[in-house]
């Protein structure tokens, strides 16, 4: 595929393609292919997962500023934070983004990626272990449609909270935080709060934590998932213990 020329569907809107990790190791991506993706004017979902792609490519692909509602990066490497971010600036219809495992990724990169990003619905920056409650706020702030968040193995849980007149937000409906140890009480007790509206919430591998108000206060919940998760069965047996993965 990386040297056809013919790959030129301009009514395009979807592209998936994963895992082409020999692609640039054995310098596979021909102009071909670069300006074939170039070529798709319609595209809104690019879908590279666990690949091997270039700062390049990105470049290429912001160059005709696609109109993108759909970008899925997850486990991909060899790419920069600075493509990244050129990229999105010209991505003005973004909705879903998935940057799952970006290492570079940090709280004041993501807070500068908020700037684009005002349309977003979900987000998935699981594994991206430099990001605290900073990220996770700066999100929230900016992003006002958004409703799903999958921060999972990160720093969440270190840094300040916010004060005690919480901004409610109640578009934010799934939080997916599996594997944050840094989590407490006091962050889960906010969340129920400040997310009145939330459906789902993945606390798994999040130990020590109690989860009563939020069963209490999200009247809504109906996926949970937590190591307290069986205190609820009683009060709750509605709850449905399956936790929806990205």
């Amino acid at each position: 595929m990386f040297d056809c020329p013919f790959l030129t569907r301009w009514y395009l809107k979807s592209f998936s393609v994963t895992n082409f990790i020999e692609a640039i190791e054995t310098n596979k991506i021909t102009p071909y292919f670069v300006d074939s993706l170039w070529s798709l004017k319609g595209l809104t979902c690019l879908d590279l997962s666990f690949s091997c792609i270039s700062d390049f490519l990105l470049c290429s692909l912001a160059l005709d500023a696609l109109p993108l509602t759909k970008l899925v990066l997850h486990g991909c490497f060899h790419y920069t934070y600075y493509r990244i971010y050129r990229l999105l600036s010209k991505s003005s219809f973004l909705q879903h983004l998935d940057l799952q495992a970006a290492m570079f990724l940090n709280d004041h990169r993501i807070n500068e990626l908020c700037a684009f990003l005002g349309d977003l619905v979900s987000i998935n920056v699981n594994g991206c272990d430099k990001l605290t409650n900073a990220a996770f706020f700066a999100l929230l702030r900016n992003c006002p449609f958004l409703s799903e968040i999958h921060m999972e193995s990160t720093q969440l849980g270190i840094g300040s909270r916010p004060s005690l007149n919480l901004v409610v937000y109640h578009q934010l409906k799934s939080l997916h935080l599996a594997n944050n140890s840094h989590l407490q009480d006091e962050d889960i007790n906010m969340f129920a709060f400040t997310f009145p509206n939330m459906q789902l919430l993945d606390l798994s591998s999040c130990d020590d934590i109690c989860i009563g108000k939020v069963s209490k206060i999200c009247c809504n919940i109906r996926h949970l998932n937590s190591p307290s998760v069986h205190e609820l069965s009683y009060f709750r047996p509605t709850l449905n213990l399956p936790i929806w993965r990205w």
